[in-house]
């Protein structure tokens, strides 16, 4: 799991999903800002946004830290009897397909959950010339 702790009362500045990837604008509390780019989207889910947006944690996970929970929650399935087929086939998928999971819990405000191929961050002044080539 790798934690990026320097993300604790940073804020979520906005999500913009392009084709497959998902771009994640980040800033650190001392407004430092990066992008946080999740390519091969799989499943993804945002909401409560606010003025504020403050982060609490940014993780990703590696496949095999993902739980059935973590599954329950990005694909937003409510826990029903028979539904654990769903979620032990979905999880079956993520560790056969080597996924990476997301997540944002906020402090305040917007928080966000995805599955997708890969994870990198980058300083948001180097990630323009990355989109443009």
């Amino acid at each position: 799991m790798t934690n990026y702790t320097e993300f604790h009362d940073g804020r979520l500045d906005g999500l913009w999903l392009s084709r497959n990837i998902l771009h994640i604008f980040l800033s650190t509390e001392q407004n430092n800002q990066f992008v946080l780019l999740l390519r091969g989207v799989v499943a993804f889910t945002a909401g409560t946004f606010s003025k504020q947006n403050i982060i609490f944690e940014v993780q990703i996970k590696d496949y095999q830290e993902v739980t059935l929970q973590d599954v329950r929650d990005v694909y937003e399935i409510q826990t029903v009897q028979g539904s654990e087929d769903q979620e032990e086939n979905l999880l079956k998928n993520i560790h056969a397909e080597k996924l990476v999971y997301l997540l944002i819990d906020p402090s305040c405000g917007a928080n966000c959950l995805a599955l997708g191929r890969s994870a990198e961050l980058v300083p948001r002044h180097e990630w323009m010339p990355m989109e443009k080539r």
